[in-house]
Parts: structure tokens; sequence; C-alpha cells
């Protein structure tokens, strides 16, 4: 499809207001055009499953799903990214407004580039990645998300082990899948301890993780 074309389904989608799955996937869609398509979706309170797995989230995008997430008028229950080159700035951006959001219970974010700046943390503590984030959205219990897939991003030293620390303390997921991170031993003993006291979870998927000697 590309940006022109986004642009003008941006113009046009918000005049389709009974439709439910928005399907935008491996379209070579960037800012440009996906802040104006999810603005444009923003009163559609029918919309419950969205895709933008495999385009260019950056800053804008991030930030329009921010509003979009926070708003009252959002009904999603689904929201699926994968291979969106999400990094971690972008998805602190977007994930603080899930605070708000009581309707989304799926989140994918595969494939991305979460703990990418996890070096940093030394020289720039105030810098926030997305395991962080999404540890203090889990820990903040106000939303309702059951099933969170993060597989093949880059979780791992501190964030690894503040994420895995907020699973003992949240009440909803039921489904997780950090595989293909890099927990290792720090991040594998926070979340074995946190499975201790987590009274929900029921699925969980940590294979490629560097745990395996952990359990030698």
């Amino acid at each position: 499809m590309g940006d022109k074309m986004g642009i003008v389904l941006a113009e046009s989608v918000k005049d389709l207001p009974f439709i439910e799955t928005i399907n935008l996937s491996d379209n070579n869609l960037t800012d440009k055009s996906l802040c104006k398509i999810i603005n444009s979706i923003i009163t559609i309170a029918t919309l419950t499953d969205l895709d933008l797995s495999e385009n260019i989230i950056d800053g804008q995008a991030a930030l329009a799903l921010a509003k979009f997430l926070g708003s009252s008028y959002c009904k999603l229950q689904r929201l699926i990214m994968k291979s969106a080159n999400i990094d971690d700035d972008e998805c602190s951006m977007f994930v603080v407004a899930l605070k708000k959001n009581q309707s989304l219970k799926e989140l994918d974010m595969s494939c991305n580039l979460l703990g990418v700046s996890e070096n940093l943390n030394s020289v720039k503590p105030a810098l926030i990645t997305g395991s962080e984030a999404l540890a203090d959205l889990l820990e903040s219990n106000t939303c309702l998300v059951a099933s969170l897939h993060l597989s093949w991003n880059m979780i791992r030293l501190d964030g690894a082990v503040t994420f895995a620390t907020s699973i003992g303390v949240n009440a909803f997921l039921t489904h997780l899948d950090v595989s293909y991170n890099s927990l290792g031993e720090a991040g594998g003993e926070a979340l074995g301890k946190a499975l201790f006291t987590n009274k929900t979870l029921k699925t969980l998927f940590l294979d490629h993780n560097g745990l395996l000697h952990l359990f030698a």
C-alpha cells in the first residue's frame, strides 16, 4: 500500500463506523501515514482488533497510539504489532496509556527492539526501557491485558529483572511469551521468585533465554 495510499485510507476509514477488525500488516506504512490512520480510527467505537505488524512505528505513530489507547473511545481487545520497529522510546510512549485502558486483552509486540537501549541505563538512569515501561504497567494492575507476547526482543540486564519481578504482583496475565530474549541468570531468578506469588499465569514461554544452566 505505502504511505500515499495509507493517507487516502486515513481520510476514508472514519466513514466506516461499524468496522470491527482492521489488518494493515505488511503494507510499507511509516509514521507519515500510520499516525493519520490511528488518529482517524479513534472514534470507531466498534473496532476491537487492530494489526499494524510489519510496518514502521516511530515517534509520531507511537504518540498517536498513546492518544488512542488512553481514549475513552478505545474499545480495542486485541492489538498486534509484530516486527514493527518498536524500540524502547516508542514503547514507553504508548504503554503508559494502557494504565487508563479497560478493554485491551491481548498485546503482541514480538520481534521488535525492546531492550535495545538497556546498556544506556548506566549513563542515563532516567531512561525508561520498554521492559521497564511494561513492568510499571503490570505492577499497576490498572490494565486488564491477559495475553502478552514479547518474543524475539532484547529484554535483558536490569530491565529483565524489573520486568520479571513485576510478574509477581500482576493479577491479570494468563499467557506470557518472552521466548528468544536474554533474561539470563538474574532475570531467571527474579522470574522464579515472582512465580511463587503470581496467582493467574497459566501459560509461560521461556525458551532461548540463557536459563538452561540454572537448572543444571
